[in-house]
């Protein structure tokens, strides 16, 4: 969970699920079509995008464990280093959309020779990026594949989501 990660914020309550949502909250969500989204890990849509957004994220501060776990992938990067983050398993789903993986290459090869941290929920997604840029992949700790391989890629992320993953963040 969220609060597993950040310092608690005074004045605020992390909810897991749109069930824990008051009824009169929920209805104000649907309103605004913020129901079909999967996840309550999101900004109210009356604030979505916004300065007040932004503060709400400004304020957050990673527990130890997650510095240091960001602080030991930026030193695996060795200096200057580009960073992408492919979302594969959770993003279509929760968002409705998806990079596709020739967009990030290129990114990528537009920024050679810098090292890259690449952070994905996807062990099929950090292999390619490996076998594309072998020299310049940094500070990726391995992830399990499914076991059904390419075609259960989308359904895996549906229970795991990237910010969950320690070794991710940079």
């Amino acid at each position: 969970p969220f609060e597993d990660l950040f310092e608690p914020l005074p004045g605020v309550v992390m909810l897991h699920g749109l069930g824990e949502l008051p009824l009169a909250h929920r209805e104000a969500l649907a309103a605004a079509g913020g129901a079909a989204k999967a996840s309550v890990y999101d900004s109210h849509p009356s604030i979505k995008y916004t300065e007040t957004e932004a503060s709400m994220y400004a304020a957050l501060s990673p527990l130890p464990p997650v510095r240091a776990a960001a602080a030991a992938n930026v030193a695996a990067c060795g200096g200057a280093f580009v960073a992408v983050h492919m979302r594969r398993t959770d993003h279509t789903a929760m968002f409705g959309d998806r990079t596709p993986d020739e967009a990030f290459f290129t990114f990528l090869e537009e920024r050679a020779p810098l090292p890259i941290f690449c952070a994905t929920d996807n062990a099929l997604t950090l292999r390619e990026v490996g076998r594309r840029f072998p020299l310049r992949l940094r500070g990726a700790a391995p992830i399990p594949e499914p076991a059904g391989g390419e075609a259960e890629r989308e359904a895996e992320g549906e229970a795991r989501h990237t910010m969950y993953k320690n070794q991710e963040y940079c």
